[in-house]
C-alpha cells in the first residue's frame, strides 16, 4: 500500500494504472462511499479532510506523470489524456463535496409563509377575535377561513376604513354568524358597515365613529363603478338595524374627503349602538 501510495505521488505510477485505478477506479470508491454515508453528519466530520488529502494525492501524482511524458514522443498525447482524467475526476469530486456540505451543514430556510394568508388577533379562550388597520380582502378571508368558529361571540374593531367590499363580506359572516361587535378607538368608513352587522353593538368611551359618502379612486383601470348604487347596497343594511333614514343621509350628504363624527348619544338614538 506504502508503495502504491509512494509510486503514484512521485508520478511514476503506469498510465493505463493510473487512469483505472489512481483516478477513476479511486473516485468511483469516494462516490460509493459518500452516497452510503449521505446523511451520517458525525462521519462527514472525518471524510471530508480524508478525501481533500485524497484528492490532492490524485492531482499532484497526475501532473508529476503528465510533466514525465514530456520526454516521450508520444508524450503529448498521454498529457492530454492525464489532465483530461484529473479535470473530470477533480470537477465531479467538487461537485458531490459541495451537494453533501449543503445537504448536511446549510442553514435550513424558514418555512415559506404565504403573504395572502395573515391570521388575526384572537383571545386565548377563542371567544373574541379583532381586527386592526385598514379592512381588507386578505383579512376578510382570514376571518371566513378561521377554525372554531362556535366559540367565537364578539369582533372588537379598530380600523380607520379600507376596502368596502371586504367590509360586506365581513358583515354578512357576522350577521350569519350572530356576533357582537365592539370599537376599541376608532371605527371610520368601512369599519361602520363591520360594525353594524353586530348582534350587540358596543364601544369603548372614548372610541371615535367616523362615515361619509363613497368615493372611487380606481378610474384609470377602465372598471365602472355606480356610486349611487354601491350606497344603496349598504343603506340597506343601516335599514335592517332600523336606523333612522335622517342619520343615513347625513352620512351620505357628507363629501367622500370628510368625516362626520357624530356622537355617542347620537349614535344610540340611531340604533347604530345599543
Amino acid at each position: 500500500m506504502l508503495n502504491f501510495i509512494k509510486t503514484h505521488w512521485s508520478g511514476d505510477a503506469d498510465f493505463i494504472r493510473l487512469l483505472l485505478v489512481n483516478l477513476f477506479g479511486l473516485r468511483l470508491v469516494v462516490y460509493l462511499i459518500a452516497t452510503l454515508a449521505q446523511n451520517a453528519t458525525t462521519i462527514w466530520l472525518f471524510l471530508f479532510p480524508i478525501f481533500a488529502l485524497v484528492a490532492i494525492w490524485q492531482l499532484v501524482g497526475t501532473i508529476r506523470a503528465a510533466r514525465s511524458g514530456l520526454d516521450h514522443p508520444d508524450g503529448i498525447y498521454k498529457i492530454i489524456v492525464l489532465f483530461g482524467a484529473i479535470n473530470a475526476v477533480m470537477i465531479s469530486l467538487f461537485w458531490q463535496l459541495s451537494d453533501q456540505y449543503h445537504h448536511l451543514y446549510a442553514p435550513i430556510p424558514a418555512p415559506f409563509v404565504d403573504p395572502a394568508i395573515i391570521e388575526l388577533p384572537r383571545t386565548d379562550d377563542g371567544a373574541e377575535i379583532t381586527l386592526i388597520g385598514p379592512i381588507t380582502l386578505k383579512q376578510y378571508n382570514a376571518f371566513r377561513d378561521i377554525g372554531d368558529v362556535q366559540k367565537l361571540r364578539r369582533v372588537r374593531l379598530n380600523s380607520q376604513g379600507g376596502n368596502i367590499f371586504a367590509a360586506r363580506g365581513f358583515h354578512r359572516l357576522i350577521v350569519e354568524r350572530d356576533l357582537d361587535t365592539h370599537v376599541n378607538t376608532d371605527c371610520f368608513s368601512a369599519c361602520t358597515i363591520v360594525f353594524i352587522a353586530g348582534k350587540n353593538r358596543t364601544a369603548n368611551p372614548s372610541a371615535r365613529f367616523g362615515f361619509h359618502a363613497y368615493a372611487y379612486h380606481h378610474s384609470h383601470t377602465g372598471q365602472q363603478i355606480d356610486l349611487d348604487a354601491e350606497q344603496s347596497k349598504d343603506v340597506a343594511r343601516f335599514e335592517r338595524i332600523n336606523t333612522p333614514h335622517s342619520f343615513i343621509a347625513q352620512i351620505f350628504a357628507t363629501p367622500a374627503d370628510e368625516m362626520w363624527h357624530p356622537s355617542h348619544a347620537v349614535l344610540r338614538d340611531a340604533n347604530v349602538l345599543n
